[in-house]
């Protein structure tokens, strides 16, 4: 028994060794408040988490005439119409201060929601059963001297107007502090620790039963 005590700190140590160092990310929760300018109905409310580690869109909801519209992947992946789109377009919108997917988005929503270019927009079609919710900042000349970006979203549930189409502008608002989650160990540190504990247990029952049998 004593020669086979050394496997149960080696486990141990392999436990702490073989787990994988998982890295916390730091999450940024956002509101967003509407202005209507045309139209007659204005989104009721508009949230999104925003991973600052990863650079990433987590969650992004928005809720306009009782239809709920998922925003996430539209907003991980904007629509972006620059000269490398197109030769005859030129440059973003200079509120930007990022250029390329969900940064860029992050961008547009937090820095372009003053600009005079910048707008939501959405409408419903009952008839056509097709519903759409969009933030951009659009060039408005009838030749694109600026490019365009912008984040178009379909819906997930809900049933709007027969027919109706708004917009306005937008502010976004952050939500307290940032936060950070914090990682779960590694499964293979867990199992290999998970090991190390029950020969442990099973060598004090022995050595207990054998002072018992003395």
């Amino acid at each position: 028994m004593r020669n086979s005590l050394w496997i149960i700190p080696a486990l141990l140590l392999l436990a702490a060794v073989g787990a994988p160092a998982a890295q916390a990310d730091t999450y940024t929760n956002y509101t967003i408040d509407f202005t209507l300018t045309g139209g007659s109905i204005s989104p009721t409310s508009g949230l999104f988490t925003y991973d600052d580690t990863a650079n990433q869109f987590t969650s992004f909801t928005v809720v306009w005439d009782g239809i709920n519209f998922d925003v996430t992947s539209a907003a991980n992946s904007p629509m972006i119409l620059d000269s490398s789109f197109n030769p005859f377009i030129g440059p973003l919108p200079t509120c930007l201060t990022a250029t390329s997917g969900a940064a860029a988005s992050l961008s547009l929503l937090t820095d372009c929601g003053g600009d005079p270019n910048a707008d939501w927009e959405a409408a419903f079609c009952s008839q056509c059963d097709q519903s759409a919710f969009s933030f951009a900042d659009l060039n408005p000349a009838p030749v694109e001297l600026v490019g365009d970006i912008g984040i178009l979203a379909s819906p997930t549930s809900g049933v709007g107007s027969p027919a109706i189409s708004a917009q306005g502008t937008w502010e976004v608002v952050q939500d307290g502090d940032s936060y950070t989650t914090t990682p779960e160990p590694g499964t293979v540190g867990l199992t290999m620790l998970g090991i190390g504990l029950v020969l442990l247990l099973h060598k004090r029952i022995a050595q207990r039963l054998v002072r018992q049998a003395r």
